[in-house]
């Protein structure tokens, strides 16, 4: 089967869109929205975390939590399936962050954000 121009080019539009489709379903969480993680992010992540866009809030280095930029670099060791067992489970020094499956969702797709334009 031979496709036009333009099929081709909108199904690989749809291409990205697809495997993170399928990639959060993989996770039980669904599709999330990167714009709507970011209040969450800048209120909770980025005491620990260093994260691209983002100033360091009283960063805390003890901690050693990796940088979201090499999260969203190593997608075979972060997982999107990866990411939301580690989220929802209380531990240390997250032990007090309750997530929900949105917000879960929501961070998700900030990472999958995140490595379509190059972890910046």
């Amino acid at each position: 089967m031979r496709m036009s121009g333009i099929a081709l080019a909108f199904m690989l539009m749809l291409t990205p869109l697809s495997v993170a489709h399928a990639a959060n379903e993989e996770s039980g969480i669904g599709v999330g929205d990167a714009r709507k993680a970011r209040p969450l992010i800048a209120e909770l992540c980025t005491r620990c975390h260093l994260v691209p866009g983002f100033p360091p809030d009283k960063l805390q280095p003890a901690v050693k939590a990796p940088p979201f930029s090499d999260i969203a670099a190593n997608p075979s060791r972060y997982s999107d399936a990866a990411i939301a067992r580690f989220l929802s489970q209380p531990h240390w020094p997250m032990q007090g962050i309750i997530l929900s499956k949105r917000d879960i969702a929501n961070i998700i797709a900030f990472f999958h954000e995140l490595r379509t334009s190059g972890g910046k």
